[in-house]
């Protein structure tokens, strides 16, 4: 018999003892993602997620790994590039125009700036609180 394990869109990211992140999780680290790339806007838009220079890339991490410390499990940090890489083209398409301005600035900034102050993992019940492990 085979056992199917729905793992969802990520699969690559896991609690430190293996096991699948919660769809809520999975949601909150999009939505702290979206907010960050809005941050980004105001400063260090990229055309493309790979072209995000040093300090952009410095400003993601601290963001991400301080409020999802999940993603400090992986060794150089290819859990969240992937996860930048295959999810910032279709914001950025959504929400930005070909300079790299806001397609509805006075609604979509205020809408990502409102969602990154937010805790978003205290605001789903099956979100799991996860250790901090250092990376060594």
């Amino acid at each position: 018999m085979v056992l199917h394990i729905k793992q969802g869109t990520a699969p690559y990211l896991e609690e430190e003892d293996g096991t699948c992140i919660t769809n809520a999780t999975l949601k909150s680290i999009h939505c702290r993602c979206h907010a960050a790339w809005a941050e980004l806007v105001e400063k260090l838009v990229p055309p493309t997620w790979v072209r995000l220079c040093t300090s952009g890339q410095t400003l993601m991490w601290s963001i991400m790994e301080t409020e999802f410390p999940l993603l400090w499990l992986d060794m150089d940090g290819w859990k969240l590039t992937l996860l930048c890489t295959t999810d910032y083209p279709n914001w950025q398409k959504c929400h930005l125009d070909q300079d790299g301005s806001w397609k509805n600035p006075d609604k979509t900034a205020t809408k990502h700036k409102a969602m990154g102050n937010n805790n978003n993992n205290s605001m789903h019940s099956d979100a799991k609180p996860v250790k901090v492990v250092l990376k060594g």
